[in-house]
Parts: C-alpha cells; sequence; structure tokens
C-alpha cells in the first residue's frame, strides 16, 4: 500500500518524470518553479501529435495506459506511486524526441533540444550534489551505529529480521535482531521477545525505518522505556527514519 489515487499524485508522475527525485518543502515556490518546464513539456507532448503514425501511436498508448490503469485501480487498492512506472520513462523521452523531430527547422530543433538537454542536466546536477535528494542514507547509519556501539550494544529493528540494506554494509559487523517474529507488533509478543533479546546489553540502538506499519502503537520503544532503558539520543536519517539510542 503505498498511494491512494488523486489528482496531485497524478500530476506528480510527471513531474517526477521530467525533473527526477527533487523536491522543495515549499509545495507553492515547487508549482512555480516548475511551472515553466512543465509548460515546455506540454508543448512537446502537443508537437508530438502532429504527423502521427502507428510507431507514434504505441508510444503513446506506451506512456499513458500504464499510468491511467494504475490511477484507475488506486481508487480500489491504494497502489499508485511515480516509482512504480518507471518502465515508462523511455516512451515519454521518445514522446520528446518525437516532438522535436516534428519540426522541421533547424533553430526551433536546436532551441528545443537544448532546453531538453538543459532540464536533464540541470536536475541531475541538483539532485546529485545534494544528499536529502538521496533515497535512503543506510551507509551513514550503519556507520553511525559501529562508531557508537561497544561490546554490549543490540541492534534492534521494529520487524522480524534486519533489513537487507542494514545487512549489507553492516556485514555481521554488529549484533543485529529483529524485535518480534510475525509481521506486526503485538503485546504480548513484545513483552516475550523484548525481555531475551536485551539481556546482558546496556545500549541499544532501534531503528525506527516502517515502524508506522509493523508497530504503529509504537509498543518497542515503550517496552524498552519500561525495562530501565532511557533514550538518550535520536538522530534522523533521510530516507531511513530516527535511530533511538537507548542506554541501561
Amino acid at each position: 500500500m503505498v498511494g491512494a489515487a488523486s489528482f496531485k499524485n497524478f500530476f506528480l508522475t510527471f513531474a517526477k518524470f521530467t525533473i527526477g527525485r527533487i523536491s522543495l518543502d515549499n509545495n507553492l515556490t515547487y508549482a512555480l518553479l516548475f511551472a515553466p518546464v512543465a509548460m515546455y513539456v506540454v508543448l512537446l507532448f502537443l508537437l508530438s501529435l502532429f504527423r502521427m503514425s502507428k510507431n507514434r501511436s504505441f508510444i503513446f498508448l506506451w506512456f499513458f495506459t500504464p499510468i491511467v490503469l494504475g490511477f484507475a485501480i488506486s481508487f480500489l487498492i491504494p497502489v499508485y506511486a511515480y516509482f512504480r512506472f518507471i518502465f515508462v520513462l523511455p516512451a515519454f523521452y521518445l514522446i520528446w524526441a518525437s516532438a522535436i523531430n516534428t519540426v522541421n527547422w533547424a533553430l526551433p530543433i536546436r532551441i528545443l533540444l537544448t532546453l531538453a538537454l538543459i532540464v536533464n542536466i540541470s536536475s541531475s546536477i541538483i539532485y546529485f550534489v545534494n544528499p536529502r535528494f538521496h533515497r535512503e542514507h543506510w551507509r551513514e547509519a550503519t556507520t553511525y551505529v559501529q562508531k557508537e556501539s561497544t561490546n554490549k550494544t543490540l541492534i534492534l529493528f521494529e520487524s522480524s529480521l534486519p533489513f537487507a540494506p542494514f545487512d549489507y554494509y553492516n556485514r555481521e559487523s554488529l549484533n543485529a535482531k529483529g524485535a518480534f517474529k510475525s509481521f506486526s507488533a503485538t503485546q504480548k509478543e513484545v513483552d516475550l521477545s523484548m525481555e531475551n533479546l536485551v539481556q546482558n546489553n546496556d545500549k541499544i540502538f532501534l531503528f525506527q525505518y516502517l515502524s508506522g506499519i509493523t508497530d504503529p502503537q509504537g509498543l518497542v520503544f515503550k517496552k524498552l522505556t519500561n525495562l530501565g532503558y532511557e533514550n538518550i539520543s535520536t538522530k534522523d536519517f533521510p530516507g531511513v527514519g530516527f535511530v533511538y539510542e537507548f542506554t541501561y
């Protein structure tokens, strides 16, 4: 379950396809800055409608059919998210190319192609130089807990197992466990598992990642507090969420 159908999410798909995973906290500023780029993309789509052929019709069907179907299905099952449609991204840029190719004059072709390159190159630069746009900072989070851990440190995840990105960077150097065995936490299971897990550990790092799904009531956090552990610091890693440090 990743997203309900809404016109905001629908149009966000076109925005993300155009400028990538960059965004601003202020939605109005984001919309105003994207508006000129949006008008350029609309112009390209309109130009591509000229000299419509069988091949161009296929490209339009390739691009619009999955997005429209996914949007419609999401009124029943909330599964709509722009990143799920990455497979139609080639069709998106083929429409750009076909639009530029429609123009017969050399100067407009150069202008349209230059604008396309500017949009893509500038968006890529903004994304790569700004770490906050990068998806999940697992390497930084893992390095942090490795530096702060002792031989009596436990790394806890609010799931049945540690998540694969952590295992990849951890290389079994730290003692990492899932806080419960089932998909989501129950009070009884947390009470039984936590008392065994925390024995002989005077420091615990609790990863918040996906806890809104697996432990929405915060049972693991509460249990650590009830067992006498104190939350002394909290670090926020983009895409990973909070990492809570507890000491006994």
